[in-house]
């Protein structure tokens, strides 16, 4: 039977810039099947976009982090937007690439092992 897991990344943010980072080691669930990136539009949202990206280096790479998938809010809050990605990095960030307008965004990750 698998483990489900979640991680909350961003909670309830709208700065620019903001972000997270999600690092697997020794003790964390790698999930097998990949990860679910859960982006979460707060109520009165009209803008915003979260990049969800990957690194090899470590958690506080300062370079420019590999693009794994870009979430633009479009229209309707509050919603949920879900993104599959592989296992394939030792570290994930959800970063606020253009501030959030009028509201909020919250992210998580999520997998079984």
């Amino acid at each position: 039977m698998s483990k489900p897991f979640s991680r909350t990344m961003l909670d309830a943010v709208a700065t620019d810039e903001t972000k997270a980072v999600f690092s697997v080691d020794g003790t964390s669930i790698v999930p097998p099947n990949g990860y679910t990136h859960i982006i979460e539009w707060g109520t009165g949202v009209t803008a915003g976009v979260v990049e969800i990206e990957g690194c090899f280096s470590s958690a506080s790479y300062a370079g420019t982090w590999a693009p794994v998938a870009t979430v633009t809010y479009s229209s309707g809050s509050p919603k949920a937007e879900y993104v599959y990605s592989a296992s394939m990095f030792p570290h994930f960030r959800h970063r606020i690439s253009t501030a959030i307008a009028n509201g909020t965004v919250s992210t998580k990750m999520a997998g079984a092992q």
